[in-house]
């Protein structure tokens, strides 16, 4: 009973905090806000501080409404058009019902208009993923929204709207009710390109690459700093070797930047349309390459033998670095390492850096430039770009936790916390180690071991909207009191 008092108590104390706060004069941030609300709203500057205090009342009902009703809430919004109101929408009139007793009472009471919806938000997020995942099997591109206002999801394509009824339909789908395709003359772009040899905080950008999972990318030296930035974003790291054949690491653009195949040659954008490995880099070729130091610098291959080791304190290397005499000119400077090496439009490789003047005896004076042969970048997972490339798709997170009670065999495994950063997960698969797999659509699941004792390895795999899979495992003991560590 105490605590029921203290829980009351709470919320009145919220709800006077939230009523002196309605009646306290505004600052002058919110009278400046206001000021320019009621301008372009045609009302007066009181009643814009009034609304724009709402406003966040309403925001905060709308993420509890998304939390505690989310089978059934469609969305809300403010309609200021037509006085002050807010509109929401849910699949089940009983949910309405519950929003009704939720605002009984408050400042939002007098402005709460309920209306069914077909679809729930969830249901919508769900069907415009599916769209897509065909969308981009299909190399369509495509943005899409959820219209909370006509409870549809919206997929907008720059090609004739029966591309994508076409490519859905090979695969035996179509486009589901409740999902609109419209044809737009532009679709959205980031706000800015990346290309090969753009400036970087430390380095300078090579080629941009694709990894197996479809990531887009950019490449630069294994030996530069793991953060760096471009036009000030920092560029997700993904993998980078320093050591053997390798000087190499790659970051991800996926949805930073605008990227192409193009890079930059000092004389203007080049798109790559080939790759030459090292071994058919022949020893006297005339290469180029371009870095933000030095900018574009030309010069002739003199081996591609050479072995940096000791020079940039690598681990040892295998004596396959190219090397490049300019006859007279330094090629490369500090802040060049990782800009792309090339002939026309053929990528050859990325700068490493120097050696030593001291130490190179062809020329006085000048010094040699070294770059890694562009075939090793297989030895990160990656290929270079030779042509325009598809949108970025992102492999799932497999993620699951459970396990048995202390004693008897019946376990409970929760796979919640898997995760597709660009769709959802649509499939669940269960491994049980005892001869025995299930399926499910859902990321609960249940499994009755044989009775005993027995140590189990559980295997999940997911897969996504865009049938990408991924798969994670965890002991299993039965009965718990087995296993060394229990299971999370």
């Amino acid at each position: 009973m105490l605590r029921r008092s203290l829980v009351v108590l709470t919320l009145t104390l919220i709800a006077v905090s939230a009523s002196v706060l309605a009646s306290e004069p505004p600052g002058a941030a919110l009278l400046e806000d206001a000021t320019s609300y009621a301008a372009q709203a045609g009302v007066s500057v009181d009643e814009g501080v009034r609304r724009l205090r709402l406003q966040q009342e309403i925001g905060d009902l709308d993420a509890a409404l998304a939390a505690d009703e989310s089978e059934t809430y469609a969305g809300l919004w403010i309609d200021d058009k037509n006085g002050y109101r807010v509109v929401a929408r849910f699949t089940d009139p009983a949910a309405e019902a519950r929003l009704r007793a939720r605002v009984a009472g408050g400042r939002l009471a007098g402005l709460m208009e309920t209306r069914s919806a077909r679809w729930s938000l969830a249901e919508l997020r769900q069907l415009r993923n599916e769209v897509r995942g065909h969308a981009k099997r299909g190399k369509i591109r495509t943005n899409s929204d959820i219209n909370v206002f006509e409870n549809r999801a919206e997929i907008y394509v720059l090609d004739d709207e029966s591309k994508l009824h076409a490519a859905m339909a090979k695969s035996g789908a179509r486009v589901p009710d409740g999902v609109v395709v419209r044809r737009v003359p532009r679709l959205a772009e980031p706000a800015a390109a990346l290309n090969g040899g753009a400036t970087l905080s430390t380095c300078t950008a090579g080629f941009t690459v694709q990894a197996p999972n479809e990531e887009l990318g950019i490449l630069t030296a294994g030996h530069c700093d793991n953060y760096q930035y471009a036009q000030g974003v920092l560029l997700p790291f993904r993998i980078g070797k320093k050591g053997g054949e390798l000087d190499v690491q790659w970051h991800s653009v996926c949805d930073l930047f605008q990227v192409s195949n193009q890079f930059e040659s000092g004389l203007g954008l080049r798109s790559v349309v080939g790759t030459r490995p090292r071994i058919a880099q022949a020893t006297g070729s005339f290469v180029c390459k371009w870095g933000k130091a030095t900018r574009r610098t030309c010069g002739w291959i003199t081996s591609r033998e050479y072995d940096p080791e000791g020079l940039f304190d690598f681990n040892p290397m295998d004596g396959t670095f190219m090397r490049v005499n300019g006859r007279g000119a330094n090629l490369v400077d500090s802040g060049d390492s990782g800009g792309p090496w090339f002939v026309e439009g053929v990528a050859y490789g990325i700068t490493s850096g120097t050696t030593p003047a001291n130490l190179v005896g062809v020329i006085l004076g000048d010094e040699d430039a070294v770059y890694m042969a562009i075939n090793y970048v297989s030895g990160i997972g990656v290929s270079v770009l030779t042509s325009d490339p598809g949108p970025c798709n992102f492999p799932p997170l497999a993620n699951f936790t459970g396990g048995v009670g202390k004693t008897g065999s019946t376990a409970s495994f929760n796979a919640s916390t898997s995760s597709d950063p660009d769709g959802s997960i649509v499939r669940y698969e269960w491994d049980f180690d005892d001869g025995t797999t299930g399926v499910s659509i859902t990321p609960s699941m249940t499994h009755v071991y044989p009775s005993g004792t027995n140590a189990y390895w559980v295997m999940l795999t997911v897969t996504d909207n865009e049938g990408k899979r991924a798969s994670t495992s965890r002991e299993v003991c039965v009965p718990t009191i087995l296993c060394i560590s229990p299971l999370p």
